[in-house]
């Protein structure tokens, strides 16, 4: 694992937290955000306390020291702290992750490599959760189906649900309907 530089965990967790954290204020989850931010740059970085604290607007060593504390005791019982937090170390340990460099092979290409599978990981993703959302799409529709009389059925599809299809991007087929035979 590679170590990172507390300009990259400075940039992630304001990211996440969705404000600067290097500011005097302790308003809002500001002080939640420094404390994550002290908590990874301790594991990430061979940094001592002073010099973390230096960095994040010249704070004493024990300032940062005790900021770490009140996370693991206080902060981290607050689900959004909690869920910043992790979210925070699943994008730190996606960054520390040392890039294999199989023999012969450039750096870039190597980097490219991995790239190349996180994107084929995430497509496979996404293919998922969309065959999940079209299921979930379909039931809702027959659901609604077999709420309307039979003998009405047919004038609903014609004018209401293959409209609502057409206006949404959604083909016939993708919704389980066929419009020559009925449900």
């Amino acid at each position: 694992m590679k170590t990172l530089t507390p300009e990259e965990i400075h940039s992630i967790t304001n990211k996440v937290f969705q404000m600067e954290i290097n500011v005097k204020s302790r308003k809002g989850y500001v002080p939640q955000g420094r404390a994550c931010f002290y908590w990874y740059c301790r594991k990430y970085t061979l940094l001592p306390f002073e010099q973390i604290g230096k960095y994040m607007g010249n704070r004493n060593h024990s300032t940062v020291l005790h900021s770490i504390k009140t996370l693991q005791d206080t902060y981290l019982r607050d689900p959004v702290v909690k869920s910043r937090f992790e979210k925070i170390g699943h994008l730190l340990e996606k960054s520390a992750e040392q890039v294999q460099i199989v023999e012969g092979e450039t750096p870039e290409q190597a980097e490219i490599r991995t790239l190349k599978k996180l994107l084929n990981e995430k497509e496979k993703e996404i293919t998922k959760l969309r065959q999940r959302t079209n299921t979930k799409f379909n039931n809702e529709i027959k659901r609604m189906l077999a709420m309307i009389p039979i003998h009405r059925q047919e004038h609903f599809k014609e004018t209401r649900l293959m409209p609502y299809l057409k206006m949404n991007g959604c083909k016939q087929k993708e919704a389980g309907l066929d419009t020559s035979a009925s449900i």
